[in-house]
C-alpha cells in the first residue's frame, strides 16, 4: 500500500476531502483541531501529514521544538472499514522510523469510553506506554472554549526519556500545550 507523506506542500482536495472523513469520524469535535487551520500548517510545513492506500489511513504528527527529540503524533487514525489489516500499526512504524521518541495523546478512557479504551490498547499492543509524571494532563475543549479534556499520554518507545522521571511528563505536557494547542 502507498505511503504518501505532505509537509510544506499543497495537500490535493481529494487527499484532504478522504483526511478529513476518516477525521471526523475518529475523533470527539473536542479533540479536533478546526480542519482549514491543520491543513494550513501541514502546507506551511509546521505539520506532518501521511496517509496510506487511497486514504485508507492518516497520521499527523508535529516536532517539539521546546521538547527536542520528541515528535507529538497528534491524530493516527483508520477508516471503519479498514481496521484491523495492519494499517494504524503501519503509520505508527512510519512515526517511529523518524528515529525520534513519540508522544501520543488519547482520550482518559474514563471520558471517551470504550474508543479511547480501545486506541490505548492499540498502542499498548505496539510498545507505548503512558508517560510518568502525566496523570494530570487535560486538553484544552477545542468545541468549548474554557473546558478542558482528561487526557492520557502514551509514548514509544517505553523508555524513551527515562532518565527524566516524572519531569518527563512536565516537559511534554508544556510542550503539546504551548506548540500543539498554542497554550501557554
Amino acid at each position: 500500500m502507498d505511503l504518501n507523506e505532505w509537509c510544506g506542500v499543497p495537500v490535493p482536495d481529494g487527499v484532504w476531502d478522504g483526511v478529513m472523513e476518516i477525521y471526523r469520524a475518529s475523533f470527539p469535535a473536542a479533540e479536533r483541531m478546526g480542519e482549514d487551520a491543520l491543513r494550513t500548517s501541514i502546507e506551511a510545513g509546521v505539520r506532518r501529514l501521511w496517509t496510506l492506500g487511497s486514504v485508507d489511513a492518516f497520521a499527523i504528527a508535529l516536532d517539539l521544538a521546546t521538547a527536542p527529540p520528541w515528535v507529538f503524533g497528534e491524530y493516527l487514525a483508520v477508516r471503519a472499514d479498514a481496521r484491523s489489516g495492519g494499517l494504524g500499526g503501519g503509520l505508527l512504524g512510519t512515526l517511529r522510523g523518524l528515529g525520534r521518541p513519540v508522544v501520543l495523546e488519547v482520550e482518559d478512557p474514563e471520558w471517551g469510553g470504550e474508543m479511547a479504551a480501545r486506541r490505548i490498547r492499540f498502542y499498548e499492543r505496539h510498545g507505548a506506554r503512558r508517560v510518568p509524571g502525566s496523570e494530570s494532563f487535560r486538553a484544552p475543549d477545542l468545541e468549548t472554549p474554557g473546558e478542558s479534556v482528561p487526557m492520557w499520554l502514551l509514548q514509544v518507545p517505553a523508555d524513551a526519556g527515562s532518565e527524566l522521571g516524572d519531569e518527563l511528563g512536565r516537559v511534554l505536557m508544556q510542550a503539546i500545550l504551548s506548540e500543539g494547542y498554542g497554550r501557554t
